[in-house]
């Protein structure tokens, strides 16, 4: 299949997706879960997970590493989702 594909536009590299627990989720589940998947990449098993996928392993961040996908104003979706009232 890649090789009947061709480049049609090549942009600069931005952060990549993030994963985010919903605020209902309790903090110490949120902490067992960070954990759980700082460690995947950490042993065979868990890399044999994330090969498929190209991940070497995964990382914590913050929320100011998205700054740069922020700059890109893109507010496609701000009219469609409104917090619940």
């Amino acid at each position: 299949m890649r090789d009947q594909l061709r480049i049609l536009w090549t942009t600069k590299g931005y952060t990549p997706h993030a994963f985010a627990a919903h605020p209902r989720v309790p903090p110490d589940v949120v902490e067992r879960l960070n954990a759980a998947m700082l460690a995947i990449g950490q042993d065979d098993e868990g890399r044999a997970l994330l090969e498929p996928l190209s991940l070497p392993g995964l990382e914590r961040a913050e929320d100011s590493n998205w700054n740069d996908v922020r700059a890109l104003g893109i507010g496609l979706l701000d009219d469609l989702v409104k917090p619940a009232q």
